[in-house]
Formats: C-alpha cells, sequence, structure tokens
C-alpha cells in the first residue's frame, strides 16, 4: 500500500474543513427577536404551557426580555397547579454565564435569579419543564438581552 501523497491529504483536510463550517452554520442559533423591557424590581416572566410535547406547546412570555439593569428575575408556571413543574435545571443558560446566579425558588412552578449584568448581549437560554409525574417535555429557547440605557 502506497502512502498517501501531499495532494490526497491536502484534499482530505479541505474537505474536513468544509465538514466543520458545514456544522457550524446548521449549529449557529437564530437572532434574538425584538424584546421587551423587563420591569424594574423583580422581572417576572409567564410560561404558558398548553401542550409540553407539541411545537409551540410551550411559551415564555416576553419570549426576549431587555434587562438595562441588575435585577431579580423570576419565571412563573400559569396557571398554578396546571400539571407543569421546572425540572432541576428549570433555566438553563447556553452556554453557562455566571452573570445569571440561581437564588432558592420557593416552588416547583417557580425559577429565581438574579442577573448581575456584568455584560451586555443577548444570552440565549433554555426553558426546561417536566411534568408532575417526572416526564420530560420539550425544551423552549428563548433570550435575555443586557443593554444600557
Amino acid at each position: 500500500m502506497n502512502p498517501p501523497t501531499l495532494h490526497a491529504m491536502a484534499r482530505l483536510a479541505l474537505a474536513s474543513v468544509g465538514v466543520t463550517l458545514a456544522v457550524a452554520a446548521f449549529a449557529q442559533r437564530p437572532p434574538a427577536p425584538p424584546g421587551r423591557p423587563c420591569n424594574t424590581g423583580n422581572c417576572v416572566l409567564t410560561v404558558t404551557v398548553t401542550d409540553c410535547e407539541a411545537e409551540g406547546g410551550i411559551s415564555v412570555d416576553p419570549e426576549t426580555v431587555v434587562v438595562n439593569s441588575a435585577r431579580n428575575m423570576r419565571w412563573e408556571i400559569k396557571p398554578k397547579n396546571s400539571g407543569y413543574v421546572f425540572a432541576a435545571n428549570g433555566i438553563q443558560f447556553d452556554p453557562p454565564n455566571a452573570q445569571f446566579q440561581p437564588r432558592n425558588s420557593p416552588s416547583p412552578d417557580q425559577v429565581h435569579l438574579r442577573n448581575a449584568k456584568t455584560s451586555n448581549g443577548d444570552f440565549y437560554y433554555f426553558v426546561n419543564i417536566k411534568r408532575a409525574d417526572g416526564a420530560a417535555c420539550r425544551q423552549l429557547d428563548p433570550f435575555v438581552r443586557n443593554v444600557n440605557n
């Protein structure tokens, strides 16, 4: 068996780069939709579940929340006692970000965190919900947008 030629190795390297770029482009997230300002003090985001396994069966209002200063944030499943609760990783930033600091949540239908707002930008996160019986639901992927005034 003959060793590969330099030309063959170069073609393989270029093909590898092309596959890597194609995978990266596919994995790229869409831009965040227009946002709505978060209330001063406690920022409350409402999570509504109509069918946790269906596309569009989970929503968060607002889908993109705009934050202009450090504040507490709270996600609540509405209506209460709907049969859905947050998973242990109820609000999961991707990639993880230290400016979003978990807080104790008083009930399984709420997640509290502190947005220290140490940097600006659009921060992608997952809303992870499960049925009260423990069955996992589809993930939802909205944004927090930190901005200057």
